[in-house]
């Protein structure tokens, strides 16, 4: 999959992580995120900011 600009990636990254999380939590009852991506995204926003 190519994105055109980065935004787009971002956006379908977040998009994913947050059905993913939100499937996670409805199996396991658990409001959190695993670890990996938990780590991803701080990385991730402090790249932005």
């Amino acid at each position: 999959m190519r994105f055109t600009r980065p935004q787009e990636g971002y956006l379908f990254l977040i998009k994913f992580a947050r059905s993913y999380t939100r499937n996670r939590c409805q199996r396991k009852q658990q409001q959190e995120f695993p670890p990996l991506l938990k780590y991803h995204f701080s990385l991730k926003i402090e790249e932005l900011a």
